[in-house]
């Protein structure tokens, strides 16, 4: 019969030769695809997300929200206390304009027409001195009781002031009262001022 070709399975030399599986075969080389990073400049770029920001409402519960001084209700109480420091007032205003408009006759019946100014002088002169004295004082102890130590010291001056002799007397009361009336004038307004919120003023 007939021989059969023999086959060269790779390990011998002949045409049949398969590469790569032999001791001698050439390695086989492997391209690595490496994926090139993108270009910056020609790349799109992505979209900035804008800040969200929220605004804080009130709720809606159909009232405003209470503002300072809206909840103030002017009563009875308010109104005698208010009352009573305008008439403080009106009488430490007053009495500069009583003594102005008398005092040609006070100086025909004490003499001493040289003085006459001085009674209006120390009058001013005691309330510029007075009134940064009550006011600090007020802040520290109190205005109610400085309030009445000022009433009182208005009153003992205006009682003096009727029983003076001489013109160096009556300067010297008009210091006194001087010294209520500067109380009576910054307590008022302090006063004021703590009753009505700064708001309502």
């Amino acid at each position: 019969g007939r021989r059969r070709p023999r086959r060269d399975c790779g390990h011998g030399r002949g045409p049949g030769r398969i590469r790569g599986r032999g001791p001698d075969a050439e390695p086989t080389r492997v391209t690595a695809v490496v994926p090139r990073p993108p270009d910056p400049l020609n790349s799109p770029q992505p979209e900035k997300a804008l800040p969200v920001t929220h605004t804080a409402t009130a709720p809606e519960t159909g009232a405003n929200p209470a503002s300072p001084g809206s909840d103030f209700r002017p009563d009875r109480r308010f109104w005698a206390v208010y009352s009573s420091l305008l008439v403080v007032m009106f009488l430490s205003a007053m009495d500069q304009t009583i003594v102005g408009t008398a005092l040609p006759t006070i100086v025909g019946d004490l003499g001493g027409a040289a003085h006459m100014a001085w009674i209006l002088t120390a009058y001013t002169l005691a309330i510029t001195v007075a009134m940064p004295v009550y006011g600090k004082l007020g802040d520290l102890v109190g205005r109610k009781n400085l309030f009445l130590v000022a009433i009182a010291l208005f009153l003992v001056g205006s009682a003096l002031c009727g029983t003076a002799n001489t013109m160096t007397q009556l300067i010297i009361y008009r210091f006194i009262q001087g010294l209520g009336g500067g109380g009576l004038m910054i307590s008022s307004q302090a006063i004021t001022g703590d009753l009505i919120p700064p708001r309502v003023r």
